[in-house]
C-alpha cells in the first residue's frame, strides 16, 4: 500500500480558517464532497459499496487531492466479499454515522447505504457533528436505527436551505 499523507475531512476543515460558512469556504468544502460522490460513484459502477463513509475516510493532500480511504469492510454486490455483517453477528461501521439498514438488515445493503453514508458527510460539513449521537454506542445505533437525525439550526443565511435539505433526505430511511 502507498503511504497517503493529508488531513482527514474533518481536520482539513477546521484548518481552512475564516468564517465557518462563509461562500468560498462552503465551495471549497462542496467540492471535496462532489469529488467523493465521483469515487463512491465510480465504486458502485463497478458493483462495490464502501459501507464506512465519515470524515475520517476522506483524505485531502497539500495539493487538494481526494482521497477515499478504508475500503475494509467494502462489499461487493455480487457476493464475492463478506457483507456488512461479520462472524457473531458483529455491525461493520461506525455507529455515528452508520445506515439504518446497516443495522436492521444486512443483507439489503446496496448504493442507498453509500448514498445514506454521503449524505453524513454533507450533515457533518454543516451541523459540525455526526448524524447520530448517543450516550452510548448503543444509544447511538438505536437513534441510527430509528433514523434520528436532528436537523441543523442556526445556520448562517449563507447555507443554502437545500444543502440541509439534501443531507436530510440522502439520511431518511427509505
Amino acid at each position: 500500500m502507498s503511504r497517503v499523507e493529508g488531513k482527514t475531512f474533518d481536520a482539513w476543515m477546521a484548518a481552512l480558517g475564516g468564517a465557518p460558512f462563509a461562500r468560498a469556504r462552503l465551495l471549497d468544502i462542496l467540492d471535496v464532497l462532489d469529488r467523493v460522490c465521483d469515487a463512491v460513484r465510480y465504486a458502485h459502477a463497478r458493483g462495490v459499496l464502501h459501507l464506512d463513509l465519515k470524515p475520517e475516510t476522506v483524505m485531502i493532500n497539500d495539493f487538494g487531492r481526494v482521497m477515499l480511504m478504508d475500503w475494509g469492510i467494502a462489499k461487493v454486490v455480487e457476493g464475492d466479499l463478506p457483507g456488512a455483517e461479520g462472524p457473531g453477528g458483529r455491525l461493520y461501521g461506525t455507529p455515528n454515522y452508520v445506515a439504518p439498514e446497516q443495522i436492521e438488515s444486512p443483507e439489503s445493503l446496496d448504493e442507498r447505504t453509500d448514498v445514506s453514508g454521503l449524505g453524513g458527510l454533507l450533515y457533518a460539513a454543516l451541523a459540525q457533528r455526526p448524524p447520530h449521537q448517543g450516550t452510548s454506542a448503543v444509544a447511538t445505533l438505536a437513534a441510527a436505527a430509528l433514523c434520528e437525525v436532528e436537523r441543523p439550526t442556526a445556520l448562517p443565511p449563507s447555507v443554502p436551505a437545500e444543502l440541509v435539505a439534501l443531507a436530510m433526505d440522502a439520511l431518511s430511511y427509505a
